[in-house]
């Protein structure tokens, strides 16, 4: 049972850590920034498959899950500033996990009657207490978040496990101040918060627009500085961002982190190396 707490916390821990003829170098100029009405809505649908080696015990393991988060994402209100701010809704939180010596354990607030193993009793109830309940985010319109309003979700669970990282961090740019052309670069540095804050240094590459659409290149790198759970990775990917509305259309990622744990008496270190796809509909 402390082996199978201990795998239910990582697999909590993960989903906090966690989408015509182009135009050459050298065309117009675009600037980009978030140009939306109060109001707007869409659908955010996340896909995180990941491939985890650890060590528990002395034995290593293999573990293979795929998890899907789909949120409602609406413009709640544009203040004074013209700041933005979002209300995040989840509708659906899925996961199929596969644990040596545990077994297969299957999840999914759409299909309750499907779910099944051994974490079933511990992580159902916590996944069924966030469908409905939102976080709120304050964002400038050149995509800097002001603000992160996490109490609905922190107050049900009692812990933040469930953090802005769930698709949510990832789909967002913080836009240079200035116009840019295919081939420019910028780089800006965040928090993410959750569980284990951690610090996002990335770089972008404008690498070129078709069709009403920026295709930017990302790469980079977290770090935390936590005692009990350190943590240090990569990302890189490419991002579709509409050009007129500033939103991010599709993200498709890949991160590789490198962690140690300790939680209840036992220490792992973990190689976790995900593969992130982020759809706006």
């Amino acid at each position: 049972m402390k082996i199978l707490k201990f795998y239910v916390f990582i697999s909590c821990l993960l989903w906090a850590l966690a989408g015509c003829q182009s135009s050459p170098k050298g065309s117009d100029e675009i600037s980009l920034k978030i140009d939306l009405k109060k109001g707007s809505a869409m659908k955010v649908e996340t896909q995180i498959d990941q491939s985890i080696i650890t060590e528990a015990q002395g034995q290593k393991m293999n573990i293979d899950q795929k998890m899907e988060f789909v949120f409602d994402l609406a413009v709640e209100d544009i203040d004074p500033q013209n700041n933005f701010i979002f209300k995040n809704t989840y509708r659906r939180v899925a996961m199929q996990q596969n644990i040596p010596g545990i077994g297969e354990n299957v999840l999914d607030t759409d299909h309750p009657e499907a779910s099944k193993g051994a974490a079933v009793s511990i992580m159902e109830p916590l996944f069924k207490t966030l469908i409905g309940k939102s976080i709120k985010m304050t964002m400038t319109p050149r995509g800097k978040i002001l603000s992160m309003d996490m109490s609905e979700i922190q107050n049900l669970t009692g812990t933040n496990e469930f953090s802005e990282s769930n698709g949510l961090s990832e789909l967002f740019i913080e836009y240079p101040e200035k116009p840019i052309k295919p081939g420019d670069t910028w780089e800006c540095e965040r928090e993410i918060k959750g569980k284990i804050p951690m610090w996002l240094k990335a770089g972008y590459t404008l690498k070129e627009v078709k069709n009403g659409v920026a295709f930017i290149g990302v790469q980079g790198s977290y770090t935390s500085a936590d005692e009990k759970i350190q943590i240090s990775g990569t990302t890189d990917g490419l991002m579709q961002v509409d050009v007129a509305t500033g939103w991010t259309r599709r993200c498709e990622l890949n991160q590789k982190m490198d962690m140690r744990i300790q939680q209840t008496g036992l220490e792992m270190p973990m190689n976790v190396e995900s593969r992130i796809t982020i759809n706006t509909l």
